[in-house]
């Protein structure tokens, strides 16, 4: 999804396109985690699917769609590429 498409769902402003029940169900899902983290610093609760705790030995991320999933970093390669770059480019300032 293009960068910041998910303030529409986290804010539940469905007012610039047609959306359907799973989109208005996904963004209930997003402002109930977003509510719970701002509240308990856990975005889990009792109705929602389980966002795993991302740590240095289980890297697993949820993947917010319709029937949310956790699972596998996107381009885990890509990412641990640009942190050796910026660490190159700290440890040559």
């Amino acid at each position: 999804a293009p960068h910041g498409e998910d303030i529409r769902f986290v804010f539940q402003n469905y007012s610039e396109r047609d959306y359907n029940q799973d989109d208005m169900k996904l963004g209930e899902m997003m402002a109930t985690y977003w509510t719970n983290f701002a509240k308990y610093s856990d975005p889990n609760g009792e109705s929602l699917p389980a966002w795993p705790e991302f740590t240095e030995n289980r890297q697993a991320v949820l993947y917010l769609k319709t029937d949310p999933e956790s699972g596998p970093v996107p381009n885990l390669d890509n990412l641990e590429l640009f942190d050796e770059y910026y660490k190159h480019i700290r440890e040559s300032e």
